[in-house]
Protein backbone atom coordinates (compact mmCIF):
# COMPACT_ATOMS: atom_id res chain seq x y z
CA UNK A 1 0.00 0.00 0.00
CA UNK A 2 1.21 3.35 -1.19
CA UNK A 3 1.77 6.55 1.52
CA UNK A 4 -1.34 8.13 -0.48
CA UNK A 5 -3.34 5.06 0.08
CA UNK A 6 -2.49 5.09 3.55
CA UNK A 7 -3.65 8.98 3.99
CA UNK A 8 -7.03 8.57 2.21
CA UNK A 9 -7.75 5.08 4.01
CA UNK A 10 -7.29 6.85 7.32
CA UNK A 11 -10.26 10.04 6.32
CA UNK A 12 -13.02 9.80 8.07
CA UNK A 13 -15.88 10.82 5.72
CA UNK A 14 -19.47 11.72 7.33
CA UNK A 15 -23.19 12.02 6.23
CA UNK A 16 -23.85 15.87 5.18
CA UNK A 17 -26.63 15.58 2.98
CA UNK A 18 -29.44 13.23 1.57
CA UNK A 19 -30.95 13.51 -1.67
CA UNK A 20 -34.01 11.47 -3.44
CA UNK A 21 -32.20 10.99 -6.17
CA UNK A 22 -28.81 9.82 -7.30
CA UNK A 23 -28.79 12.63 -10.81
CA UNK A 24 -29.53 14.85 -7.54
CA UNK A 25 -27.18 13.76 -5.47
CA UNK A 26 -24.48 13.78 -8.35
CA UNK A 27 -25.15 17.59 -9.39
CA UNK A 28 -24.47 18.35 -5.41
CA UNK A 29 -21.45 16.74 -5.43
CA UNK A 30 -20.24 18.27 -8.56
CA UNK A 31 -20.66 21.38 -6.81
CA UNK A 32 -18.55 20.33 -3.50
CA UNK A 33 -15.83 18.56 -5.99
CA UNK A 34 -15.39 22.08 -7.29
CA UNK A 35 -14.21 23.76 -4.58
CA UNK A 36 -11.84 21.12 -4.01
CA UNK A 37 -13.60 18.79 -1.38
CA UNK A 38 -13.87 14.95 -1.84
CA UNK A 39 -17.00 13.74 -1.93
CA UNK A 40 -18.83 9.86 -1.75
CA UNK A 41 -22.25 9.24 -2.90
CA UNK A 42 -23.74 6.46 -1.07
CA UNK A 43 -27.08 4.53 -1.66
CA UNK A 44 -28.92 1.59 -0.96
CA UNK A 45 -29.88 0.53 -4.32
CA UNK A 46 -27.96 1.18 -7.40
CA UNK A 47 -30.67 -0.40 -9.67
CA UNK A 48 -30.16 -3.88 -12.04
CA UNK A 49 -28.85 -0.85 -15.08
CA UNK A 50 -27.06 1.30 -12.92
CA UNK A 51 -28.16 4.46 -11.32
CA UNK A 52 -31.64 5.82 -11.88
CA UNK A 53 -33.44 9.11 -12.09
CA UNK A 54 -35.71 7.45 -10.08
CA UNK A 55 -36.29 8.14 -6.31
CA UNK A 56 -34.07 5.72 -4.06
CA UNK A 57 -36.09 4.18 -1.23
CA UNK A 58 -33.44 5.23 1.57
CA UNK A 59 -32.40 8.42 -0.82
CA UNK A 60 -28.56 9.30 -2.04
CA UNK A 61 -26.94 10.16 0.89
CA UNK A 62 -23.56 12.53 0.22
CA UNK A 63 -20.24 11.95 2.30
CA UNK A 64 -17.28 14.25 3.21
CA UNK A 65 -14.53 14.01 5.37
CA UNK A 66 -15.00 15.61 8.66
CA UNK A 67 -13.00 18.39 8.08
CA UNK A 68 -14.62 19.90 5.30
CA UNK A 69 -18.65 19.30 6.84
CA UNK A 70 -18.85 22.92 7.73
CA UNK A 71 -17.29 24.60 4.06
CA UNK A 72 -19.70 21.71 2.79
CA UNK A 73 -22.56 22.61 4.32
CA UNK A 74 -22.17 26.30 3.50
CA UNK A 75 -21.47 25.69 0.02
CA UNK A 76 -24.62 23.23 -0.99
CA UNK A 77 -27.55 25.26 -2.05
CA UNK A 78 -29.98 22.78 -0.32
CA UNK A 79 -29.97 19.92 1.96
CA UNK A 80 -32.49 16.67 2.64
Amino acid sequence: MSKEDTKNSLIKFKKIANYASRPEAEMMAAILKKHGIPVLIQSESSGMFGSSAAPSPGGVSLLVPEKNIEEAVKILPYKE
